[in-house]
């Protein structure tokens, strides 16, 4: 052999034990290289618009790990050299599946957690009518504005609770010649959405004036008290995220003469019945 050829010989040697420093970063399946940020990349073939390499999975070592606690793979003075190390348990008591050892112990992977689902709650108004709130009532709608609630919008899908307490009262009492007063209100709570959707619930009392009576709390002129009657509404609707809703509420006097009840505030020995509309927002479950 001459010169020549012994020199190509070793510079052919160096280059092959060499380049594997030269290039720490490898591909294995595909000559193409790999992504930067990669020292081992595993696939059949250059990514394709959906970035997708290859067809095939890896397989891990399937190892019998009888104590989560030992190493097993190895004498276990070497364990903190180990960490990071990943197989596929066997054993079926410690349960199957891919394990991390963590320096100490085996660690199983979580592949599926199942979450409790989250629901947002808020209370989005409350509001009463004050001391001097009274709405005079006649046979067309009488909006109780102190209840109102201009605007919400929803963050949210989900569902609007709302719960009123409404009292209503004959403004005059009954002379000794009449007959029990009577009325019938009705009152309606309605839930607009600037999507257009409507919802409404309904309620209705009958404020009531006795005549007088032998059985009563007195003498022939003395009446039964004239106490607010209550009407209480709930209901539920579902809101939507992004729309922005409002509530009115409305009342209407059916049965007695115009301008003889009134809704609002009442009080009686220094107690007041407010008149309330309160408003709960639940979102679905996400």
């Amino acid at each position: 052999m001459n010169l020549k050829k012994s020199c190509l010989i070793v510079l052919l040697t160096m280059g092959v034990f060499t380049s594997g420093k030269m290039y720490s970063q490898v591909s294995v399946g595909d000559p193409s290289p790999p992504l930067g940020g990669i020292l081992l990349d595993i696939k059949q073939g250059p990514s394709d618009a959906n970035n997708t390499n290859s067809t095939k999975g890896v397989l891990f070592p399937r190892v019998f790990i009888a104590d989560k606690n030992k190493l097993g793979i190895d004498v276990d003075t070497k364990a903190l050299e180990y960490a990071g190390s990943q197989v596929y348990n066997t054993n079926d008591v410690l349960g199957k599946g891919m394990y991390t050892w963590d320096g100490e112990k085996w660690v199983r992977y979580v592949t599926a957690v199942t979450y409790k689902k989250t629901q947002d709650s808020e209370m989005i108004s409350f509001k009463t009518t004050s001391k001097t709130n009274m709405y005079l009532l006649n046979k067309n709608d009488t909006e109780i504005t102190a209840l109102a609630l201009p605007s919400w919008t929803a963050t949210l899908d989900g569902n609007l609770y709302i719960t009123t307490v409404l009292y209503a009262k004959l403004s005059t009492n009954a002379s000794g010649t009449q007959l029990t007063d009577l009325g019938n209100t009705f009152f309606r709570i309605e839930l607009k959405g600037s999507d257009n959707t409507v919802a409404t619930f309904l309620a209705a009392c009958t404020p009531i004036n006795a005549k007088p009576s032998s059985a009563g709390v007195g003498t022939a002129s003395t009446y039964a008290r004239n106490n607010p009657a209550v009407a209480i509404a709930q209901g539920a609707a579902p809101v939507k995220k992004g729309v922005t809703y409002s509530i009115k509420v409305f009342a209407t006097e059916a049965w007695a003469e115009p301008n003889t009840v009134t809704v609002g505030t009442f009080e009686w020995k220094s107690n007041y019945a407010f008149s309330t509309m309160k408003v709960d927002f639940i979102s679905a479950p996400y």
